[in-house]
């Protein structure tokens, strides 16, 4: 009976991964993941980033265009609602935030710093216990 208690509390603590992380990692990829990663790349994928809509004239001349999906994406159909980190072979820079046009669709996206991230993070763990 013990046995059948630890097993149900394991299975309840294990995190599922949500859309945005099952769009790039494949299961078996999930399932070789710890709580805390998959926990992780949860925020990751719906906080690690912010769009916003900048007409062209607004943008400044320095933002890059975002590149280097680590698969196919329809480029000029993203925008704030199905925006995902998660596919783009970016770099998240210790102290400094990032912006990118994406594409010709007239949206920003800017890149939280890793210490911005480690602070939300840390944030929202505090707040769930």
């Amino acid at each position: 009976m013990s046995l059948l208690l630890v097993f149900s509390v394991s299975v309840a603590i294990a995190q599922v991964a949500n859309n945005k992380v099952q769009e790039v990692y494949s299961q078996a990829q999930i399932s070789a993941m710890t709580a805390d990663e998959v926990n992780y790349l949860n925020f990751l994928s719906e906080k690690g980033a912010i769009v916003s809509y900048a007409p062209e004239k607004a943008l400044p001349s320095k933002i890059s265009p975002l590149f280097l999906p680590k698969k196919t994406v329809d480029m000029n159909s993203l925008n704030a609602d199905n925006f995902n980190i998660l596919v783009f072979d970016l770099t998240i820079l210790p102290n400094k935030f990032q912006s990118f046009r994406i594409g010709d669709t007239g949206y920003v996206v800017t890149i939280y710093s890793q210490s911005r991230l480690d602070t939300m993070y840390g944030k929202m763990n505090q707040s769930s216990k």
